[in-house]
């Protein structure tokens, strides 16, 4: 899918080995009616499969964006 326009929603989905959970809320927002997103998948240094999976939407959907960053632990 090509998306001409600039997205007028980001979505921002922090992830710390969530990697369970992930599938679910990106297929989430991929499902929604309202189709001008973004989705910032947002890894803050998973030792588990989420940099997999997250990957594996940005392939199939150019929708979706990935950050890796070092765990910065809580505020």
């Amino acid at each position: 899918m090509k998306y001409e326009e600039a997205p007028i929603i980001s979505v921002v989905i922090a992830c710390y080995n969530q990697g369970i959970y992930l599938s679910d809320a990106l297929n989430s927002l991929e499902k929604q009616t309202f189709q001008n997103w973004e989705g910032i998948i947002v890894n803050d240094g998973s030792t588990d499969n989420t940099e997999e999976i997250a990957l594996e939407y940005v392939k199939k959907d150019e929708r979706f964006k990935y950050v890796f960053q070092e765990n910065g632990g809580c505020f």
